[in-house]
């Protein structure tokens, strides 16, 4: 569901999809406890990949992708 939530936000915006993907993410992280890891080098903070989550965690990842659709005006099939 992520990805093709992700891969309309793409179509709809002309956004790169590895773009909306780490935006999301990072917003999960600040939001939904979205798990990651912070770089040593530049303290910034490295969101897990989504084959590393669980269920809940990827819950909350398509919680804001489904917040972002919300925003942007994309109306969304389940």
């Amino acid at each position: 569901m992520f990805y093709a939530l992700v891969t309309e936000i793409c179509k709809e915006t002309g956004n790169d999809l590895e773009d909306i993907k780490d935006y999301l993410k990072e917003k999960a992280c600040a939001r939904r406890s979205y798990p990651y890891e912070v770089n040593k080098m530049t303290g910034r903070i490295r969101p897990y990949s989504t084959t590393k989550v669980d269920t809940v965690q990827m819950a909350g990842l398509i919680e804001e992708a489904y917040q972002l659709c919300a925003e942007l005006g994309i109306i969304v099939e389940n």
